[in-house]
């Protein structure tokens, strides 16, 4: 490409000043046509004339658009097709493909409101408790209470559930041996007391 004073104008390829069309195709291993392609077309925004103010944006608004390929960040389509040498519409097919994981457009980052930071902030502070850092929450239990007469049943639930589950009931019941009511932690299973050789409570009552 020569100016109006006959010399080869300067031009800029991906911001690389080449002497002439010819050097910059050789230098790129591409062809004459495919260099002059590239400066006339607003697809490839980093090829055009040394001094030359070239449009950064197709019609579509997404060939200055970034674009990840395999975890790269291109700041163009046209990058990204001279550094994988495609073409730039295949470039642009395979990131509107929602399928390619392997080729994104990056979206812009919408600022959040100070409000929404604010509280954000405060949320990654604030310690966690215990039982909200285990991976699994623990059995609703109720403590034991004093002797009833053995009318009241009291449930053990699993919160890991939704709803909770019941796991088992608990009271005041009578031993099946010594028939005098001992603390049961489960009145269907646990039905003779510590005393008599099982495994219900050890606190006694005569009822």
């Amino acid at each position: 490409m020569k100016g109006n004073s006959g010399r080869p104008v300067p031009i800029i390829a991906d911001g690389v000043e080449y002497s002439s069309v010819g050097q910059a195709a050789t230098a790129l291993g591409v062809s004459n046509s495919a260099v002059l392609y590239r400066m006339s077309s607003p697809n490839f925004p980093t090829f055009h004339r040394k001094g030359e103010v070239k449009p950064t944006e197709s019609p579509s608004g997404r060939s200055s658009k970034a674009v990840i390929v395999d975890g790269v960040e291109y700041s163009s389509i046209s990058q990204a097709a001279t550094a994988l040498r495609l073409s730039n519409t295949v470039v642009r097919q395979r990131a509107d493909d929602p399928n390619n994981q392997t080729y994104q457009w990056k979206e812009p980052q919408s600022a959040a409101s100070p409000t929404v930071q604010k509280a954000a902030e405060s949320l990654r502070r604030q310690p966690k408790t215990f039982e909200e850092r285990q991976i699994a929450k623990p059995l609703i239990e109720p403590k034991p209470w004093p002797f009833d007469g053995g009318t009241r049943r009291a449930q053990v639930l699993n919160p890991n559930f939704d709803p909770p589950r019941l796991i088992r009931k608990m009271g005041w019941a009578r031993c099946m041996t010594c028939r005098r009511y001992h603390f049961s932690e489960d009145v269907a299973r646990v039905r003779i007391c510590y005393h008599c050789g099982g495994n219900g409570g050890d606190k006694l009552h005569d009822g």
